[in-house]
């Protein structure tokens, strides 16, 4: 992970995961910010990081179905009749 000249972690580019390690990612944003019963993101900033588009949350939609914020990107989809709203951290490229 790229670090910042103050050396905060900047993860808008430069950070490699193993797949693995995505997994694990999803299952803590899954299970509201906890991992093996302990908390590692508050159970708030899931939720607010992952809000839908119609509650007041900065969010930028980069076109009509396609929302960004929080470093996570949003789309829906409807499905036999249902709509399913999902979220994923896209990256920029791959090694």
């Amino acid at each position: 992970m790229n670090l910042m000249p103050a050396g905060e972690a900047y993860a808008g580019g430069g950070l490699y995961l193993r797949p693995r390690d995505q997994l694990r990612l999803g299952q803590l944003f899954l299970a509201q910010g906890r991992w093996n019963n302990r908390v590692v993101v508050s159970e708030d900033w899931v939720r607010r990081s992952t809000v839908r588009r119609g509650d007041m949350r900065p969010r930028i939609d980069i076109d009509v179905a396609h929302g960004y914020g929080y470093a996570w990107h949003f789309r829906e989809v409807s499905v036999d009749g249902r709509t399913i709203r999902y979220y994923w951290a896209g990256g920029n490229g791959e090694r």
